[in-house]
């Protein structure tokens, strides 16, 4: 799907980008930094298509956001983004159980609005 010329992984990379640098204070030490950065700019990317397969809906995004976070500090499950193996072993499940439902909940291969079309409002 293109939306003004560029596919959405191609939109979403600047974006992305800046939620993990956001992030960037979680680390302390340079490799941890860019750990961190990295986990949370993918994590940017899967929120981006998500947005793009709901039909341009914030709620999928910011529901996995909150979600995320929540069990995050609910659980103690890592001082920063990247987390220890329980803490990443729930994150993968849960971004797997994102894609999965998202993939049966939407309609596959939706029609790139015209170039007229905006996105509906939230």
């Amino acid at each position: 799907m293109a939306f003004a010329g560029w596919r959405w992984w191609a939109a979403c990379l600047m974006p992305a980008l800046m939620f993990g640098l956001v992030h960037a204070g979680q680390g302390s030490d340079p490799a941890s930094i860019a750990g961190v950065v990295a986990i949370t700019g993918l994590g940017g990317l899967l929120f981006g298509w998500l947005f793009v397969r709901w039909d341009f809906n914030l709620w999928p995004p910011i529901l996995l956001h909150v979600g995320m976070n929540s069990l995050w500090i609910v659980f103690a499950l890592g001082e920063n983004a990247l987390g220890g193996w329980l803490g990443n072993a729930l994150r993968l499940g849960i971004v797997v159980g994102a894609v999965l439902l998202t993939l049966r909940m939407t309609p596959a291969g939706a029609p790139a609005p015209s170039a007229s079309a905006s996105p509906r409002p939230v």
